[in-house]
């Protein structure tokens, strides 16, 4: 059985793991810790879904997910949006961009 590609965007390594810990029991994990690195990445592994940090270095993760809705490979993977910024502004951009979810950090495993 062949399992689905999780994409990780974020910029901080020790969240690309802990992701990777709870992910990995169910699905292959491909990383990517910035915007330019993740347009590739999901081009290349064509990930059945993307959890994308929005605060990162460079262009941030609204403007990525957007970009990720413009690219064949990843225009209907479904994006969970996962950020220390819980504001309603910031979820109403991230939904606008083409995010599926908003996750707020510190979050539960379980969530």
């Amino acid at each position: 059985m062949k399992w689905p590609t999780v994409l990780i965007v974020d910029d901080e390594s020790y969240i690309r793991e802990f992701l990777a810990q709870i992910l990995s029991e169910h699905f292959r994990i491909a990383f990517a810790k910035d915007s330019q690195e993740a347009l590739a990445t999901a081009k290349l592994v064509k990930p059945a879904i993307i959890v994308l940090d929005v605060l990162m270095p460079g262009q941030n993760g609204i403007e990525t997910c957007k970009k990720l809705r413009e690219q064949k490979e990843s225009e209907d993977v479904p994006i969970i949006m996962l950020t220390a910024v819980n504001e309603p502004e910031q979820r109403i951009k991230a939904f606008k961009a083409g995010a599926d979810d908003y996750l707020a950090k510190p979050f539960l495993p379980e969530e």
